[in-house]
């Protein structure tokens, strides 16, 4: 036979059952004042008073009877609970994929916090053409987003990111963005009181460019093609 709630209960009932019966004289009745009486003598005329132990700690067949009323309490609970199952997976199966993703799934944390503010300032701005050194327009221009960033609130760290445009070789495009997010994390960090902040650099190179820079042909004259990716060359802070 299969093990089941509603079989589990069957059996309970068919156990307390028996325990009742053999704790109870066949001919005996328990009336109020705890004493077994025998029904009426047909023969006698009379009735046959035995004296019972009133006790449920002295009386097996109470105790008896107590477990079973609290086998079949348990089982009750195990019932509600079982039907409580099977409303919430008839919920769930009736539920979208999405909505069951959104019950169920715990989102992941994101790797990147979001970000609070952010600029991107053209290398022009801060350097002369293939060069490192801040100008002092670049100065003036990183120490106004400096003094933004100290009336933010939880500020958890900032990074700088340089970007180079495509003249000349990869590697030594990737160098040069390097150090130029370096300088310009340096001065934010240490010229500008934010080195309570946690800074991450990094140079990109001419890996990525600009959009406004996809006109730009080679065909044009060197100053000219020069000015023209103007964009490429650049520096991005991200403020988190």
């Amino acid at each position: 036979m299969k093990i089941t709630t509603k079989n589990i209960t069957l059996l309970a009932t068919i156990a307390g059952v028996f325990t009742l019966a053999s704790c109870t004289n066949n001919s005996a009745l328990i009336v109020p004042d705890g004493a077994k009486r025998v029904p009426i003598n047909q023969a006698e005329n009379q009735v046959k008073v035995i004296p019972t132990i009133s006790t449920t700690s002295n009386n097996p067949c109470m105790q008896m009877q107590a477990e079973v009323a609290t086998m079949q309490a348990k089982i009750a609970q195990l019932e509600a609970q079982l039907i409580q199952n099977k409303l919430e997976q008839s919920r769930l199966q009736n539920m979208s994929k999405s909505e069951v993703a959104s019950v169920i799934a715990t989102p992941p944390e994101s790797i990147k916090p979001p970000e609070l503010t952010e600029a991107t300032l053209l290398a022009s701005t801060l350097f002369a053409f293939n060069q490192t050194t801040l100008l002092e327009s670049g100065k003036a221009a990183l120490k106004n987003f400096a003094t933004s960033v100290t009336s933010m609130n939880n500020v958890k760290a900032i990074s700088v990111v340089g970007y180079a445009d495509r003249l000349g070789s990869e590697a030594y495009n990737h160098a040069l963005s390097t150090k130029r997010a370096d300088v310009v994390r340096a001065y934010l960090q240490f010229e500008n009181n934010l080195s309570y902040i946690q800074f991450t650099t990094l140079g990109k190179g001419s890996v990525i460019g600009s959009a406004a820079t996809q006109t730009c042909s080679n065909k044009l004259g060197h100053q000219a093609l020069i000015d023209c990716l103007s964009p490429d060359r650049r520096v991005e802070i991200n403020v988190y």
